[in-house]
């Protein structure tokens, strides 16, 4: 049962990759149109002009490295512990699945209450996933 957890963190580990896609050929794209200057991205000082939608998919793109990490590691915790059941896995595809609504807002219309209410329900599902685990290890 263990694999099954490996395909919700593949999943989110390709995920990222194509949000690193998205934020390079941005940034590539506003310097060779002449909107940006290069050194915007080489040193990134504030008194360089950089328009809001690469800022935002800057920063979003960051954020893929803080509470994802821990979902990470929540996975490889139930994995080497022999711990993985359904109730786990169908979390841990919840937990994908409001990440990437997470960034459907922010990388969209960017409305603050949703995303904050998204990112909290996120935020509810890993540590429910911490919760099942510490259960699963007092029985």
């Amino acid at each position: 049962m263990n694999h099954l957890l490996v395909y919700p963190m593949a999943f989110y580990v390709f995920y990222i990759g194509g949000l690193l896609l998205f934020t390079f050929f941005g940034r590539l794209l506003a310097v060779k149109s002449g909107k940006v200057s290069a050194k915007a991205f080489k040193v990134y000082s504030p008194n360089i002009e950089v328009p809001d939608y690469l800022v935002v998919r800057g920063r979003h793109y960051d954020n893929q490295f803080q509470a994802p990490m821990l979902f990470m590691v929540t996975c490889l915790t139930f994995i080497s512990l022999n711990l993985v059941n359904m109730l786990v896995v169908y979390m841990a595809w919840l937990y994908v699945a409001t990440r990437l609504v997470h960034s459907w807002v922010h990388l969209g219309r960017n409305y603050i209450p949703y995303r904050f209410k998204i990112f909290g329900l996120s935020w509810l599902v890993l540590l429910g996933m911490w919760g099942v685990l510490v259960f699963l290890l007092l029985i």
